[in-house]
């Protein structure tokens, strides 16, 4: 196992489904048995959740963000919503012990919410560089058409599984001037 000193156990779900869980740091890792694998927050034991009082005299932009900062760690690693729900209002009832109002709770779960949890990666797109170099008296578009018309025109059906969709970018340097060949820019010892 790749993970070394964290907290494995074997539990049983409420229906009667065997889990397995892995928690490792503040994330709780639950392999079900239909193979699914779900997130919650883990919470050490030795947590007892008392975070800074509201009525400390700590800047209020400092008070005023920690109900936000809570509840988006909730909202990114708990993955199920009736979790998440059940999350949020174990946040809330930590929090008013702690002497936060409750329209400010409120307010850092909305704004938390409405933010959501990290955007999905974007599909990469298949990009060549054609790379250059500048010339400014000469037109390379048509180069680049012409390029781009060759690879729509592949034969081969593995050429042509390679480049679908690619994407074919000029890219222009700047040729050397008489300083850029003149000097270098190695450090030799």
């Amino acid at each position: 196992m790749i993970f070394k000193n964290v907290e494995k156990a074997q539990i049983k779900d409420t229906n009667d489904d065997s889990l397995q869980v892995l928690n490792f740091l503040d994330i709780e890792l639950i392999l079900k048995s239909d193979m699914t694998i779900t997130t919650d927050v883990y919470y050490k034991p030795t947590n007892y959740h008392q975070y800074l009082n509201y009525n400390s005299f700590h800047p209020q932009h400092c008070k005023n963000n920690i109900p936000y900062t809570l509840s988006k760690r909730i909202i990114i690693f708990v993955s199920e919503e009736d979790k998440m729900e059940y999350r949020l209002n174990e946040m809330k009832s930590f929090l008013t012990k702690c002497g936060y109002p409750n329209d400010l709770i409120e307010k850092g779960i909305h704004n938390a919410k409405l933010q959501g949890p990290a955007p999905e990666p974007m599909k990469k797109s298949n990009t060549i560089p054609f790379i250059t170099n500048n010339i400014s008296n000469l037109n390379m578009a048509p180069l680049t058409n012409s390029i781009k018309g060759m690879l729509n025109n592949i034969n081969s059906p593995d050429l042509k599984e390679a480049f679908n969709e690619t994407n074919i970018v000029l890219a222009l340097r700047q040729p050397k001037s008489i300083i850029n060949q003149l000097s270098h820019s190695k450090y030799i010892a």
